[in-house]
């Protein structure tokens, strides 16, 4: 039915993992720095390539936001959204995501 509770969810994500060769790399669009010098929004692209034994390579081209702050002299996350934008199921050029 496509439904797991945490404990299958789990699982599965570790079986998968295990027998997955997965490559990520993210660049850098822009930083909107707050007003405050405090906060910052981080905008990336992101290509994620996956070979697993059992199935044919996949590309996943996705954006990630991340909210940053500077506390005590330090840079932290305080969150990140992900969205897929693109899966194929054999290689895309990073040029095409």
């Amino acid at each position: 039915n496509g439904a797991s509770d945490l404990a299958a969810a789990t699982a599965q994500a570790r079986a998968f993992f295990a027998r997955a060769k997965i490559h990520e790399t993210s660049t850098i669009v822009r930083i909107e720095i707050a007003p405050d010098g405090q906060t910052a929004r981080v905008f990336e692209r992101e290509v994620s390539k996956i070979e697993a034994k059992d199935r044919p390579p996949r590309t996943i081209c996705g954006e990630s936001l991340e909210t940053v702050v500077l506390a005590k002299g330090r840079i932290l996350s305080k969150g990140q959204v992900d969205t897929a934008v693109r899966v194929d199921t054999h290689a895309v050029p990073a040029q095409r995501c």
